[in-house]
């Protein structure tokens, strides 16, 4: 089940990954494809309603929200195909593998939906300053309230719908966390339109219908920001190779510190190779009475993967850091003191 190498050459290493994980992570990712597509089905099949009904009714809210869905279809498709990319082995030249094209993936769908949300706020501005023009030459055209309000429910059940389907693949995938998060937004977009064609068709202010549909386009714009700004710092922590937000480690230093015959750890590293795959490296320094290095790994390997959900990991043991020529970062020192 997993793949481990020592060395006694005055050091010893331990490399060890899970083929279980590998396998587990494989499944996952299996099922989430699936779960995409029924999504992307979905989206796709009432993104085309929801255009027809947008040019029909002329309605900017419609309009921009079936723009959003064409992101949301596209951003599946990237997804899908990153996922069929991250599941190519491991070779010579990429020796982590390719699991990192979906974090890739949801980087680039970040980028379009900001794009996309910028065209959205250029528009309705246009609209806010045009219509005022429009409607005092008597060219105004009021969006139709009833079709928006029809297709914003209608929206809202299909979005429910695609929530539903990706929801227990969010936790599994960075790719499926990014959809989801476009999804949430879409289910706020259709009630959006839903107001603004309750109220335009209720109408109670002549200036009502002039401002509620770009309004609302805006408030759904910044929706979507919100959105997409907690996806962003997800995708960067990964590519800056952050700690994962789930460890601490200051206090997995002090879990192995506390270890009868671990003297210090050094040089220590944890970062997300890919969503759900963490690796840690560190250096740890041993007492010279400890004979058993064998055991003392086993030991190590425990705390890291039992504790604290590592699963690819490499450990070297040293009597002492005289011999170590990398940095010896043991920030874990001071912020021991400092407690």
């Amino acid at each position: 089940m997993s793949d481990q190498h020592s060395h006694s050459h005055g050091d010893a290493h331990s490399h060890e990954g899970s083929g279980f994980i590998d396998g587990h992570t494989h499944d996952l990712r299996g099922t989430s494809k699936r779960r995409l597509v029924w999504a992307m089905v979905l989206i796709v099949s009432y993104m085309v309603v929801e255009i027809v009904a947008g040019i029909v009714s002329g309605s900017l809210s419609l309009l921009a929200h079936a723009g959003h869905m064409l992101t949301d279809a596209f951003c599946i498709g990237i997804a899908l195909v990153a996922m069929r990319f991250a599941e190519k082995r491991a070779t010579k030249q990429h020796t982590y593998g390719f699991e990192r094209y979906e974090v890739m993936a949801a980087l680039a769908n970040a980028m379009v939906l900001w794009l996309l949300v910028g065209g959205i706020l250029m528009e309705a501005y246009d609209r806010i300053v045009e219509h005022g023009h429009a409607h005092d030459h008597g060219h105004d055209h009021t969006p139709d309230g009833l079709v928006m309000s029809i297709v914003g429910l209608l929206g809202f059940v299909v979005h429910f719908g695609a929530a539903v389907i990706l929801h227990r693949s969010v936790d599994h995938s960075v790719n499926v966390a990014g959809v989801y998060q476009h999804v949430r937004a879409d289910l706020l977009g259709s009630v959006v339109i839903a107001i603004s064609g309750g109220l335009i068709l209720w109408n109670p202010w002549e200036w009502l219908e002039l401002w509620v549909d770009p309004v609302l386009s805006v408030i759904l714009s910044a929706v979507i920001l919100v959105g997409t700004w907690g996806l962003l710092k997800q995708v960067f922590r990964v590519l800056l190779e952050g700690v994962p937000k789930h460890i601490d480690v200051h206090a997995l230093c002090r879990s192995i510190e506390t270890l009868p015959g671990v003297v210090v750890i050094h040089d220590i590293h944890v970062w997300t190779l890919s969503q759900g795959s963490d690796a840690l490296t560190a250096h740890v320094v041993i007492g010279e009475h400890v004979t058993d290095r064998e055991a003392m790994l086993d030991q190590l390997k425990m705390i890291v993967s039992d504790q604290y959900k590592i699963n690819h990991m490499t450990i070297q043991l040293e009597s002492n850091v005289a011999r170590c020529t990398e940095d010896h970062h043991v920030d874990n020192l001071f912020a021991l003191a400092d407690s």
